[in-house]
């Protein structure tokens, strides 16, 4: 409850079980739990025993996060793993790759600000950036605009019949 308080008062959204589903019936769980995995920029997953976070429920959770990263609709370091009173090495393989905050440590609460404000950073720039694709097809120069992911350009060079040679116009959009 202290880091969703630290949290909460740094003016962050955060779902935790105990709070935010005190009011709900066991059965209405998952579509809470869902919304907040899918919603969620960064997910920050706390124990202090090993056991806890390899929990069933728990490790349902960062698994089905770990996945969103994993398909690219998360940001690579968007799971945060914050262990206390234990060893680091305790931990699932699958998260020790992870980055791990030691709770115990004096500077715990500003790393862990640090790197959830440097997730949030780099999600609203890949937010910002769009490309637009132009195609000119053949007899037409009506223009065929859409949006594609920045890793698949291509600048080809052309040749149209009446114009001179040129290069495909690609532009960066900024929403």
């Amino acid at each position: 409850l202290k880091l969703h308080s630290f949290l909460t008062s740094k003016g962050y959204r955060v779902f935790l079980s105990s709070v935010s589903l005190k009011d709900k019936v066991a059965e209405e769980y998952e579509p809470y739990i869902y919304n907040a995995l899918k919603t969620a920029q960064v997910m920050v997953v706390y124990g202090q025993k090993a056991d806890y976070i390899n929990s069933t429920w728990v490790k349902n959770e960062w698994s089905r996060f770990a996945l969103m990263i994993k398909e690219g609709k998360k940001q690579p370091n968007s799971l945060v793993i914050v262990y206390e009173n234990f060893d680091v090495n305790d931990l699932p393989t699958a998260l020790k790759r992870r980055q791990c905050l030691d709770a115990s440590q004096k500077t715990f609460y500003s790393d862990l600000l640090w790197h959830i404000e440097k997730v949030i950073e780099l999600s609203k720039e890949k937010e910002k950036i769009k490309i637009e694709k132009i195609k000119i097809q053949p007899q037409s120069f009506t223009p065929i605009a859409s949006v594609v992911d920045k890793d698949t350009i291509e600048v080809k060079n052309f040749r149209l019949s009446n114009l001179n040679e040129g290069y495909a116009v690609i532009s960066s959009l900024a929403l």
